[in-house]
């Protein structure tokens, strides 16, 4: 979440509420956050602080288990491998019964980017995503997806197609390429998320958007530039009133 004018300036030009109308209202809100990303994983899916090498998943109810009995075709993606983090292991046992990894992705022809884990591009899965939810529409779905391409270091190189920096000011851009790059990536994102949503027959769904942790740069200047213990995170809800297909 940024702690500054400047750059909040920047996320708000990202995400703002304009982008997602008429198709979706957009809340905004901040949530605490502990530890690493496998943390935030248990944190969202399954309402506790903990960590999967020690969560007691057995005794558990976490949401996608509780969206599958309430009869939702649940499937979870990552553009990464499935051994990191044993996410192949723990994944169905959090209530996923259809699990992607990037390796079944790229059998399907999804793009590799290159960066600190050389993984299926973050842009893809927007696509992805509608094509689940356009598959057997009366059935109703809840699709859940990890980034991977934002993971720090945020390269420049060609795979990731971000271009030359143009956000924020001159001086910014050139004290700060790394950070640069990273709100690039989310822009990039959001827009690929927008020009899915905007399509004809796109299903009505629900899309909540989280933070895991804070960017782990190694630059105090950099971590001084975003909230201590605080992640941002967007809810779009479906107007009904534009809907297309129910899923």
């Amino acid at each position: 979440m940024p702690a500054n004018d400047h750059d909040r300036a920047i996320f708000d030009a990202i995400w703002n509420a304009d982008k997602w109308a008429p198709h979706y209202t957009a809340s905004y809100g901040e949530a605490p956050f502990y530890g690493s990303t496998t943390n935030a994983e248990i944190r969202e899916l399954c309402e506790a602080w903990d960590d999967p090498t020690r969560f007691d998943f057995d005794s558990a109810n976490c949401v996608p288990h509780r969206f599958a009995q309430a009869g939702f075709e649940t499937t979870a993606l990552h553009g990464f491998t499935p051994e990191f983090f044993d996410r192949r292991d723990w994944y169905p046992r959090v209530g996923f019964e259809n699990v992607q990894f990037g390796p079944d992705l790229v059998r399907e022809g999804a793009q590799l980017c290159d960066g600190v884990f050389t993984g299926v591009c973050d842009r893809e899965f927007p696509r992805e995503i509608a094509a689940i939810l356009g598959r057997e529409p009366q059935k109703r779905k809840l699709v859940y997806w990890l980034t991977l391409s934002g993971h720090l270091p945020v390269d420049d190189n060609a795979s990731m197609q971000l271009g030359a920096c143009n956000l924020g000011t001159p001086e910014w851009r050139e004290a700060f390429p790394m950070l640069c790059r990273s709100y690039m990536l989310q822009r990039q994102i959001a827009d690929a998320l927008r020009e899915e949503i905007d399509s004809p027959g796109f299903a009505d769904t629900d899309v909540l958007i989280v933070g895991d942790h804070i960017p782990p740069f190694f630059q105090r200047s950099i971590r001084s530039r975003f909230k201590t213990g605080l992640v941002p995170f967007i809810y779009l809800r479906r107007q009904q009133d534009v809907a297309g297909p129910a899923a």
